[in-house]
């Protein structure tokens, strides 16, 4: 269970990846990683690594948005499994974010 970030070399992208639970014990490692953009063009949450997640995970993606609509940046949601894309879409997240 472990959240990484990096900002791509250009700067315009950061790139959020969890791994294993994505839920409540990830809430403070996934906000520190955000906390130290100036402002990035996007927001790549990469969930290929994760198993399964909650409705606090949910309200953080949703924080997230919120933060990236007042910067102008976009959030995208990358590598979902079929059972995390499934709970995406129950909660009609594919309204509020690209899911690739």
């Amino acid at each position: 269970m472990a959240v990484t970030s990096r900002l791509t070399d250009d700067g315009a992208t950061r790139i959020i990846a969890v791994e294993g639970d994505f839920g409540p014990q990830q809430y403070k490692a996934f906000r520190d990683s955000l906390m130290a953009d100036s402002g990035p063009r996007r927001y790549v949450v990469d969930l290929s690594q994760t198993c399964s997640l909650d409705s606090s995970a949910l309200a953080l993606l949703l924080w997230l948005r919120e933060q990236a609509v007042v910067q102008g940046a976009a959030v995208i949601l990358r590598g979902a499994s079929s059972e995390i894309r499934h709970i995406l879409e129950l909660s009609q997240f594919e309204r509020l974010f690209t899911l690739e």
